[in-house]
């Protein structure tokens, strides 16, 4: 058990190495073993205990990085009591990836891909599984709270969730859809929101 604690520590000091190198402004293509080694405070013989290459390496980064992401969304859920809380925390959410992580995430996915590497999917395996997990206990608990109506399918209103926050990324994390402005999607999002989950007549809607 010891052992397998020393090799998540080590193997996460790895990716969280490369992370901040790419975040400084590292060439990703140029980066060496040796300097991701020497980043995370690891010796290059001890790295290739656990990585045959650069490569597995990026492709452990994104396992991690999406792992990582979950994680915060699971946060983010727990606090949430209402419809209003969902809204703003995935709104700060998305804001905050975008200003802070996305980037670097795009640059280990392209390297990534131009060299034929297969990547973890977050729609594919565990990683979908936790999420889904995740937010129909955000549905049941806000069906409890009477903030969705009870008498919704649990699948239905985690479908609408889902393609809500796929009109959030599409407005803070691009330049939105042609003909749109990001704010009229996010109201858009907001009243579809009300309109398919909330109780009727709650907050003037039906």
């Amino acid at each position: 058990m010891l052992k397998e604690e020393e090799r998540r520590q080590r193997e996460t000091a790895v990716y969280q190495a490369v992370l901040r190198l790419i975040g400084n402004g590292a060439d990703i293509t140029k980066l060496r073993v040796q300097e991701i080694a020497a980043e995370a405070g690891i010796g290059k013989g001890t790295v290739y205990e656990y990585f045959s290459s650069k490569e597995e390496i990026l492709r452990g980064v994104t396992a991690y990085c999406m792992d990582s992401e979950l994680a915060r969304v699971d946060e983010l859920f727990a606090r949430c009591r209402t419809l209003d809380d969902v809204e703003a925390a995935v709104t700060e959410y998305l804001t905050d990836l975008y200003r802070t992580r996305a980037e670097v995430y795009r640059v280990v996915a392209r390297v990534l891909v131009a060299k034929g590497c297969d990547t973890p999917c977050v729609c594919s395996g565990e990683l979908r599984r936790r999420l889904e997990g995740a937010v129909r206990g955000l549905v049941l608990r806000l069906q409890e709270a009477g903030e969705i109506d009870p008498a919704v399918e649990v699948q239905y209103a985690a479908f609408v969730l889902l393609s809500v926050w796929v009109m959030y990324v599409l407005a803070l994390g691009t330049d939105g859809m042609e003909g749109w402005e990001k704010e009229n999607i996010s109201a858009n999002g907001r009243r579809m929101l009300t309109r398919a989950l909330r109780p009727t007549g709650k907050n003037g809607e039906s």
